[in-house]
């Protein structure tokens, strides 16, 4: 006996009657395609019947007490049932197996339904970024945009579906920061990010012809997928121009005089220990101006506080209009202000003085104050650091008694505060006069 034909029909057989097994497990309770598994059971019934006769042709003999009948009969009963069987496998394979269009019949609304969950969670994620206030952008991995909300101010930017950030930076009027320097494609916000780098925030100043100014808080970030590949980046922004605006307001109130728009007296101090430092650094000239006034408190007593603050007013703008842009001026309070002049070298002194007899000249003229006419002076004292030095406490003491030695004269005039001849406790002041003018009201 070849025991390794009998092996392999033993195996053969082991391996029908287990699937057989299988088979008739499985097919409990099943409704579905009876038919088709009754005829694979039977075609298995078949092929395991003809194993186990070809098993019993491998012992001599054997066949003999089975079956009745030669080994030619034998081996013709067992390829008839090998036959019918494989056939029978065959006509249940092809009719429990369902045909690829009832498959496909059976997949399509299932396919249908997620296709419409996903459009339906496209239009929903879409709505949301497009009803944001806040300005969306986002680009693929080639700088092509492809999401751009257009609500509010993405108009502005021109941040259009389908242009590249090439493109879009050619079109966009998009400015860095309150200098207005024109970005190039390298500072976009959105470029930065498709780079890999996060922008955490940038401040992009939007300028139009004809419209005011925007101000966005810009963020962006690059995409990627589950796998950590880049697929593209995005910004949003959000617009913090009235925020900006209520910012400078504040600081402008908090540097600047609320009735007459002058710097206060903490600006002056900051403009003063800056133009030390320059004195210093650069040995550039410079001067203080102490500024009092002549009988405000007349205006005060005889027309109110109100043509008080008309009068202070009125002499802000006439000291403007004295002065050049780059000149500091300043109301410490009250009725007294302060000046500080960056002069031309080798003329400061000249310079100071011709400052102080337009500004007297410009204050001397006549005030209409609720239908009075009101004359007055000022008193005037000057400090440059030519002689007082570099020192912003210096400078401004030397002016304030320069100012104190104005008025103790007569006022209507103004000192120059020379440290030469100051050799005595009380400073030593030069002085030039300028004709006075008493006050006096006239109704027009």
């Amino acid at each position: 006996m070849d025991l390794l034909s009998l092996g392999i029909e033993v195996f053969k057989t082991l391996l029908l009657l287990l699937i057989t097994g299988f088979l008739i497990w499985t097919g409990r309770g099943e409704n579905g395609r009876k038919s088709g598994r009754k005829q694979i059971q039977i075609a298995f019934f078949l092929l395991t019947f003809a194993a186990l006769l070809a098993l019993t042709d491998e012992f001599d003999g054997l066949e003999q007490d089975l079956l009745n009948g030669g080994t030619a009969t034998q081996l013709f009963i067992i390829k008839s049932l090998y036959s019918v069987g494989y056939l029978v496998l065959l006509l249940g394979l092809l009719k429990w197996i369902p045909p690829q269009n009832h498959v496909s019949e059976q997949l399509l609304p299932e396919a249908n339904e997620r296709t419409a969950a996903l459009q339906k969670t496209q239009q929903f994620i879409r709505a949301v970024v497009q009803q944001s206030h806040d300005l969306v952008v986002a680009c693929d991995i080639d700088g092509r945009i492809i999401l751009s909300n257009d609500r509010n101010v993405a108009p502005l930017i021109g941040a259009k579906i389908g242009l590249t950030l090439q493109e879009w930076h050619a079109l966009s009027p998009q400015y860095d920061g309150y200098q207005v320097s024109l970005l190039t494609l390298q500072q976009l916000p959105l470029y930065r990010a498709l780079q890999g780098e996060v922008v955490t925030q940038q401040e992009v100043v939007l300028k139009n012809q004809g419209q005011n100014s925007l101000i966005l808080l810009t963020r962006g970030c690059p995409i990627y997928d589950n796998t950590g590949k880049q697929q593209g980046a995005m910004i949003s922004a959000y617009d913090i121009t009235a925020q900006k605006q209520l910012e400078e307001q504040l600081t402008h109130q908090a540097q600047h005089d609320s009735l007459t728009g002058l710097a206060n007296r903490f600006l002056f101090n900051d403009r003063l220990n800056q133009t030390a430092l320059r004195i210093q650094r650069y040995d550039v000239q410079a001067a203080v101006i102490m500024l009092d006034l002549d009988k405000f408190k007349e205006v005060n007593d005889s027309l109110g506080h109100a043509a008080g603050d008309q009068l202070l007013e009125q002499v802000s703008q006439r000291m403007k209009a004295a002065l050049r842009d780059s000149d500091t001026i300043a109301r410490l309070g009250g009725d007294e202000f302060a000046i500080i002049l960056e002069l031309s070298e080798g003329t400061a002194k000249d310079d100071t003085q011709m400052v102080a007899g337009r500004l007297l000249e410009h204050i001397s003229q006549p005030f209409l104050l609720n239908d009075q006419v009101v004359q007055i002076g000022a008193s005037i004292g000057i400090a440059c650091s030519l002689d007082s030095g570099g020192n912003a406490d210096t400078l401004l003491r030397n002016a304030d008694a320069a100012l104190y030695q104005a008025k103790a004269e007569g006022r209507n005039r103004f000192y120059c505060y020379n440290t030469k001849r100051n050799q005595q406790a009380v400073p030593y002041v030069q002085s030039e006069t300028v004709i006075s003018h008493p006050l006096y009201l006239k109704e027009v």
